[in-house]
């Protein structure tokens, strides 16, 4: 008889003790947290997340590669916001950037860590529960008059005079902007940001260079006479060239139109005279034009 009462009695203690049995499960956010922590592991081993959860809901998950419900690398501590409450999305959003390289390496996506982050069980592998940044800014400007967090516009300010460093580290300046009003914004170790002269390009030059010609070198072309009077016969032309082009086979002579007698290429008056015309000596002859006494047809 006195087994049965030892039952009894156990069973009205747990009946009056719900915490004995209720301490010893864990929540779904921290069985959340811990597939977080292991997830290459367990998702190597074929279970997924959704069997993992419920095996650790119930006390009985298993971490391939190590002991039955391997704690995480390092669940960083539940921050509270001034107000005593969970974290915001904005202070989540500056953690993640504070260190986005090691929570990509283990594999969390900035959505799952942001929700374990408001859940105040966000795991930062590698490290101390949430590692601090590299460097903490000091205040750019002053807080506003009423001792808030910093405006929009100061953040901007901010962002502006450390552009180069903060674009360097992969931050975005939304998110920098996030941080900065949370207060948790992240500048890198200082690096000059100040690019280097490139060195001016050497002129290239379009054009070939003015080259005067040498006083000694005379044009080739033969220069039309200051004529006075224009050409008035219908085979008398203005330039030599036009008068070969008439007679190609025959000899071209210029014809003085004042005096009527015309002259042979290569004597001074060819070309020269102040009234005249080129014309084929053919032309001239049947015109009534007249060779010079002195001079022969050349050969």
């Amino acid at each position: 008889m006195r087994l049965p009462l030892s039952i009894a009695a156990i069973a009205v203690m747990l009946a009056f003790s719900p915490n004995v049995v209720m301490a010893a499960t864990k929540t779904a956010k921290e069985c959340d947290a811990e597939y977080a922590a292991n997830k290459d592991a367990i998702k190597g081993s074929g279970q997924t997340k959704k069997d993992f959860v419920a095996s650790c809901r119930a006390g009985s998950e298993v971490v391939p590669g190590g002991a039955a419900a391997a704690a995480p690398a390092s669940v960083a501590p539940a921050k509270t916001t001034a107000a005593g409450g969970v974290k915001t999305a904005k202070e989540c959003d500056a953690e993640y950037a504070a260190n986005k390289d090691a929570i990509k390496g283990s594999g969390q996506t900035k959505k799952d860590f942001v929700a374990s982050c408001r859940a105040g069980s966000e795991v930062i592998p590698g490290g101390a529960a949430a590692a601090a940044p590299a460097t903490v800014a000091p205040t750019a400007t002053a807080p506003a008059a009423g001792g808030g967090v910093k405006t929009a516009k100061e953040c901007d300010a901010e962002y502006s005079a450390n552009k180069d460093a903060i674009k360097g580290s992969g931050q975005t300046k939304k998110a920098f902007v996030a941080s900065c009003r949370a207060g948790t914004e992240t500048i890198p170790s200082a690096q000059s940001t100040t690019a280097a002269p490139q060195p001016a390009k050497p002129a290239t030059a379009n054009t070939a260079p003015t080259v005067a010609p040498s006083k000694n070198v005379q044009a080739k072309t033969t220069a039309a006479p200051a004529a006075t009077t224009a050409p008035t016969g219908a085979n008398q032309f203005a330039t030599e060239a036009q008068a070969k082009a008439r007679c190609p086979s025959s000899t071209v002579v210029w014809v003085n139109l004042k005096s009527k007698i015309f002259h042979f290429a290569g004597n001074r008056n060819y070309g020269t005279t102040k009234s005249g015309a080129y014309i084929c000596e053919s032309d001239a002859t049947a015109e009534g034009f007249r060779a010079a006494e002195n001079e022969k047809q050349p050969q």
